[in-house]
C-alpha cells in the first residue's frame, strides 16, 4: 500500500474558518445555556440527594437553583433576545432537560442508595 501524502488525507472544515485560517468555532450562546442547565441538573440533583431532601423540599431547592441560572444568563453574562433568538429563551430554553434530568438523577441516586 502506498503512503499518502498530505494532499491525498481528507480535511474538515467548520463553516466559519478561512482556508487559512483557525478551524476553531465560536459556541452558540443557546448552546451554553442548554449544556450548563444540563450539567446544573446533575448539580440540583446531588445536592438533593447529599442533603437528604424529599417531597417539596428537594422540588424547591431544584427551582431555585433554575431560577438563579436564569438571573446568572440573564444578567451576569446578559444573555437577551438577540443572543438568545427569542422573547423568553433565556427562560425556557434547556427547561425540560432541566426538569428530567434532575428528576431522573434524583430517583436514580434514591434508588441506589435510599436514605
Amino acid at each position: 500500500m502506498a503512503a499518502m501524502s498530505r494532499l491525498d488525507m481528507p480535511s474538515f472544515r467548520f463553516a466559519n474558518s478561512s482556508p487559512g485560517g483557525s478551524a476553531l468555532r465560536a459556541v452558540r450562546p443557546s448552546s451554553i445555556v442548554y449544556w450548563f442547565r444540563f450539567g446544573l441538573a446533575i448539580v440540583a440533583a446531588l445536592i438533593c440527594f447529599v442533603l437528604r431532601l424529599k417531597g417539596e423540599v428537594g422540588i424547591g431547592v431544584a427551582f431555585a437553583v433554575y431560577v438563579a441560572s436564569y438571573f446568572f444568563f440573564r444578567y451576569g453574562l446578559k444573555y437577551g433576545e438577540p443572543e438568545l433568538k427569542g422573547k423568553y429563551r433565556s427562560l425556557s430554553l434547556g427547561s425540560g432537560t432541566f426538569i428530567f434530568v434532575w428528576a431522573a438523577v434524583w430517583i436514580l441516586l434514591f434508588t441506589l442508595s435510599p436514605y
